[in-house]
């Protein structure tokens, strides 16, 4: 992607409101609704976290035991300074998934300790998350690995498939980029406006909440 929207903070793209694809299911009405993207803390408590070296990683699979289905992946998605950073765990990350046998990328947001984890991001923020999420799609694709990542709007989800189907659960965390130990912590993205979202491409759906900003 040559444009990088996180240096004005506006969609490269004016994304239309048009109606959604046959068969989709229709987006909540309710615009008073926070979105959040992300997982929380309880949703890694069972999970196993694995060395980020092949032969250890093998392992501390073989160790554990449980089906190797993928894993989460700590990164940080809505810094701008950290994209590099985190695009290289992510694409490490994805070769030793693949390498195990793996399906599935789950991108797990982490922030820095210090972050106001309440706070709905800012508008540059959240397109930049998006323009992550769309790069580590593609990232992915190289892969063939599915990207999966927790997006909420109140109780509902909005993307499809969700990582805790019981065909293919994920019981592994993979910190490729070593976030956990220079002291980043899990974090819900929150929005930073309450909206409707119609469904769609994953990176058209996040970017759709700035939706008339430029």
């Amino acid at each position: 992607m040559s444009y990088d929207p996180a240096k004005t903070g506006e969609a490269p793209i004016v994304w239309g409101a048009g109606a959604p694809p046959a068969g989709a299911p229709e987006p909540p009405v309710n615009d008073d609704l926070e979105r959040r993207l992300g997982y929380q803390q309880a949703d890694f408590n069972d999970a196993t976290w694995l060395p980020d070296d092949p032969t250890a990683l093998t392992a501390k699979l073989l160790e554990d035991g449980r089906t190797f289905n993928g894993a989460f992946v700590p990164l940080v998605i809505h810094d701008p300074q950290l994209a590099e950073r985190s695009y290289d765990a992510a694409e490490w990350a994805a070769d030793l998934i693949r390498t195990e046998g793996g399906q599935r990328l789950a991108i797990a947001p982490f922030a820095d300790k210090g972050w106001a984890a309440d706070a709905p991001l800012s508008p540059r923020q959240w397109n930049h998350a998006a323009a992550m999420v769309e790069r580590l799609e593609e990232l992915c694709q190289r892969f063939k690995l599915l990207v999966i990542v927790n997006d909420m709007i109140g109780d509902q989800q909005v993307n499809e498939p969700d990582p805790f189907v019981e065909d293919l659960p994920i019981h592994y965390v993979l910190d490729a980029g070593s976030f956990v130990s220079d002291g980043f912590v899990s974090a819900r993205l929150i929005s930073p406006e309450k909206l409707e979202v119609a469904a769609g491409p994953l990176g058209e759906r996040l970017r759709g909440l700035l939706r008339g900003r430029v």
